[in-house]
């Protein structure tokens, strides 16, 4: 079946990195169908579903609502929480629920639309992971919430290939969102910190991701599966200080 058209469900679309993903995707023709717990506010470009992805029965519900009303061929699994602690502090509930809101939400998704994308030989799914994923201090549950994103996107890619269907993950590092300004203002000491990691001292933009996740989604990114793309200004080659 020849593809004419793409779909791409953004979960986590309202604002931050799903916002520029969403932004991106629609630029390249794509129609863009976005979910998360409040309507955003600004312009979405395209369609837009509210829906708390932490309770399973509503969001396989939206899902369900949202295969009937497009054939979705793109997923970017994008939704999920900190819920920052130590491990001696960390509690086993905040834990699951990490896991469960990144992980089963994801897992959900891809189950859901994967059927169009096997009839129409053709498909593309991103998984959103972290440098977090390599470890860090004070984020037991969002480290281990984003090591398995990074691992799913290799286990689906070998299952999914012979279907024409790629999947990848992307994994950003310091990106100046507004959350991460709200927590980190200009010239404090952790936006210091956060920059020591960086060799050229410099923050990622939202549009480094979005556009990453767009290419991905492209039908020029077909011989890419099963990849993590670290976004991070080189933090993870080890040129920064910790």
């Amino acid at each position: 079946m020849k593809v004419t058209k793409h779909y791409a469900l953004i979960t986590g679309a309202s604002m931050g990195l799903g916002k520029a993903a969403a932004e991106s995707v629609a630029h390249r023709g794509y129609e863009v169908i976005g979910i998360a717990r409040n309507m955003p506010e600004w312009e979405f470009p395209g369609s837009f579903y509210t829906c708390d992805l932490s309770n399973r029965e509503e969001s396989l519900s939206v899902f369900k609502t949202i295969k009937e009303n497009y054939p979705v061929d793109c997923v970017f699994n994008n939704v999920g929480i900190v819920n920052p602690a130590s491990v001696e502090e960390l509690k086993w509930e905040d834990f699951m629920k990490t896991i469960e809101l990144t992980v089963r939400t994801a897992v959900d998704a891809v189950q859901t639309f994967l059927p169009v994308m096997k009839e129409q030989h053709w498909g593309r799914i991103v998984n959103m992971s972290s440098i977090a994923a390599n470890g860090i201090a004070n984020r037991s549950s969002y480290s281990s919430s984003k090591a398995v994103m990074i691992s799913l996107a290799k286990t689906w890619a070998l299952e999914l290939s012979k279907y024409n269907i790629t999947v990848n993950a992307v994994a950003p590092g310091v990106i100046e969102t507004p959350f991460f300004r709200k927590h980190n203002p200009e010239g404090s000491e952790s936006e210091e910190r956060y920059l020591k990691m960086i060799p050229g001292r410099k923050l990622g933009s939202p549009i480094h991701i979005g556009e990453a996740v767009a290419y991905l989604m492209s039908e020029s990114a077909e011989y890419i599966t099963g990849q993590t793309l670290f976004i991070d200004g080189g933090a993870t080659i080890g040129g920064g200080t910790f």
